[in-house]
């Protein structure tokens, strides 16, 4: 009994911690930053912002869930893209894993730009480490 009214008071917490770093960056820019996509050219952010929104989603070919929303996500893209929507799919691959990310884009034919981030770049996204991510 203890042992679940312990989590339940850490899960309310965990709650209050997130809505709040939400709304101190709802409306917010996201800051620049460098990328290398799939072919290794190098794109800035701020070189993709156009008439419409812009969605980063930051995922990793080890999980599970960022994988199944890729292929939402093109399905979104396909929907809106005319509109000025924009996707960016960004791979915190470590060096470990990171040469799995080009077979595995290829073989999906997603139609909206993967790139891949360094991990220095990537702490300041995050220090939690929690997949998937969206800005």
């Amino acid at each position: 009994m203890k042992l679940a009214f312990s989590l339940i008071i850490v899960f309310l917490f965990s709650l209050f911690i997130t809505a709040q770093e939400s709304e101190e960056l709802a409306g917010r820019r996201a800051p620049n930053f460098v990328l290398e996509n799939l072919d290794g050219d190098y794109v800035e952010l701020n070189q993709e912002i156009g008439e419409g929104p812009i969605l980063l989603s930051f995922w990793a070919t080890w999980c599970k869930p960022c994988i199944e929303e890729l292929t939402e996500f093109n399905k979104l893209y396909n929907d809106y893209k005319d509109k000025g929507f924009k996707l960016l799919a960004i791979s915190t691959d470590s060096e470990r894993t990171v040469a799995k990310v080009k077979p595995y884009v290829k073989s999906k034919n997603y139609d909206f730009p993967f790139f891949t981030i360094q991990a220095a770049m990537w702490q300041e996204f995050t220090t939690r480490g929690l997949f998937p991510l969206l800005f």
